[in-house]
């Protein structure tokens, strides 16, 4: 469950299926293979996570295979790539962002 400080109407999110994506050290079902596969799927899928959770869990990089996506040029720095991020997040999302 995904707690949002900013929304105050909803701020509990259920995340379903998502931990396989998410690196952390206290994540037992972080999976390095399906995550590179499909982590950067999360960005664009707007009823998969909230906006809020997804910028959340980048600012604090527990998306890193998000990142390594093909979608997202590996010759820009980490920085363009976070901006990369947010753009495409953006743009997928439209409305609901």
């Amino acid at each position: 469950m995904f707690i949002d400080t900013v929304d105050e109407t909803n701020p509990q999110f259920f995340a379903q299926n998502l931990e396989q994506y998410i690196k952390d050290p206290d994540n037992p079902y972080y999976d390095a293979k399906k995550a590179k596969e499909d982590a950067v799927n999360i960005l664009w899928n707007a009823d998969s996570a909230t906006s809020d959770m997804v910028n959340y869990l980048i600012d604090h990089e527990m998306l890193p295979d998000a990142e390594q996506h093909y979608a997202f040029s590996q010759h820009s720095t980490h920085q363009q790539r976070l901006a990369d991020m947010n753009f495409y997040m953006r743009y997928n999302r439209r409305s609901r962002y």
